[in-house]
């Protein structure tokens, strides 16, 4: 497990800063890798790479003899890499924004590598610590310049060459990364041009766009919501034809009654056509693309208080959850339109995320305002079903992300400006293992 970082605290309140470091002092016993990184600036976005850089180096010697911090290649023994797309949230505060990819590394047969002499007994945990290991943390792949603040950024599942993000000024751009430099040399505060604009069909729209989601089953498909209500849908497969084309306009819009403000919006994960999304009116809504109507296929009013977070099921597509900003979780079952389960009390302020577990369908996890991650077991009695929760960001949690190639671990920005990216200790989620 690497080293925590100390974070900026001075504007975090003395009860937070305490319950940093209680969480500090006991974190070697609650994970089973830690990483912390502060930002220079807070994301709203945080997602996993779906594939694994994996390395091996010609030792020096044998396994044993292997000093991990001093290998002649320059690089760590048996180090995977895992990478991380995020981008900046500065208000205007800087010359310009950005859209980053960052590289984690990842001992993977770490194990195997120590040898017992070189380890060190501290009497303040009662363990062996291994000195050798490097601290390597986080490193930046790749930052692209970008206008306006990063409010939500998603890669292609198709092609996760393939990036879009959308801003504060109702603008959606994609960026192919491997058309741009992994910086700007000379000034660095001007904009990378992207690839493609998309922008609605009548011009309009300046609003905050923090709803976007790729379809997962047909390429090229892309879905936003923005705060005055207007969703809209973009084929860029069908309608990029050239590439100097410079934007496409969407090829379907939708309106929420009242304009109420799309909060979040996601695909059905195993169907091409529908998509759903909830509102600061406390509605979630389906809409299927195949229909000539506008009008949503289906809708249900959830309560009074606005709806952040929606997240379908993937193994069965019938459950949808949803997280509201009185910190209300509701699963429930499209076919009778009636909530299956209700969790008020787990989070005690506003929910910003919710994903369902990729391998373990009874699992939801959920980010709150109120600096908690709590990972929750739904098949469980309701006062056990707080399987875990992460305590170490001392503001806000924007987003969090499930890696696609381990289990348990996940990604998480806050509004410190932190990243951290961790991992339950093996022995609380023991018996979920599928080995």
């Amino acid at each position: 497990m690497s080293d925590l970082e100390e974070v900026d605290v001075s504007p975090i309140d003395e009860g937070t800063q305490e319950n940093y470091r209680t969480w500090k002092k006991n974190a070697p016993f609650l994970y089973d890798y830690l990483s912390t990184t502060s930002l220079l600036w807070p994301s709203l976005s945080v997602q996993f790479f779906p594939e694994l850089e994996s390395k091996k180096y010609v030792d020096k010697g044998s396994a044993s003899d292997i000093d991990l911090a001093n290998t002649t290649s320059g690089e760590e023994v048996g180090v995977s890499y895992h990478r991380l797309l995020i981008g900046t949230f500065t208000l205007n505060q800087a010359k310009v924004d950005s859209v980053s990819i960052l590289r984690l590394p990842f001992y993977t047969d770490l194990n195997k590598r120590i040898d017992i002499n070189k380890l060190n007994y501290t009497p303040e945990r009662g363990e062996f610590e291994l000195s050798t290991v490097t601290k390597k943390k986080v490193q930046v792949l790749q930052k692209i310049n970008h206008m306006g603040d990063v409010n939500r950024a998603k890669y292609m599942p198709q092609n996760p060459d393939l990036i879009a993000s959308s801003n504060n000024m109702g603008d959606i751009v994609v960026y192919d990364r491997t058309k741009h430099p992994n910086f700007k040399i000379g000034i660095d505060d001007s904009v990378n041009k992207p690839e493609l604009r998309l922008r609605r069909a009548d011009g309009s729209g300046d609003s905050d766009i923090f709803a976007i989601d790729w379809n997962k089953q047909a390429e090229g498909i892309l879905v936003s919501g923005d705060i005055d209500g207007r969703i809209n849908l973009y084929d860029i497969k069908r309608d990029f034809n050239s590439k100097d084309q410079e934007f496409i306009n969407s090829s379907s819009s939708y309106e929420t009654p009242g304009n109420a403000g799309v909060n979040d919006t996601e695909w059905i994960p195993n169907h091409d056509s529908i998509f759903s999304t909830v509102d600061e009116s406390g509605w979630l809504r389906l809409y299927d693309i195949r229909t000539s109507t506008q009008d949503p296929t289906f809708s249900v009013k959830l309560g009074n208080s606005g709806v952040n977070s929606v997240c379908t099921n993937p193994g069965n597509s019938s459950y949808i959850a949803t997280g509201d900003s009185d910190g209300l979780v509701s699963v429930l079952d499209v076919r009778t339109q009636e909530p299956v389960d209700t969790l008020s009390n787990v989070f005690e302020s506003s929910i910003t995320q919710l994903k369902w577990h990729n391998t373990y369908h009874n699992i939801l996890t959920g980010s709150s305002t109120d600096k908690s991650i709590k990972i929750l077991d739904l098949a469980k009695e309701h006062e056990e079903r707080v399987l875990f929760a992460h305590g170490g960001h001392m503001l806000g949690v924007n987003d969090f992300d499930w890696c696609l190639q381990d289990d348990w671990l996940i990604s998480s920005v806050a509004d410190d400006n932190s990243l951290h990216v961790w991992k339950p200790s093996s022995k609380i989620v023991k018996e979920y293992s599928s080995t």
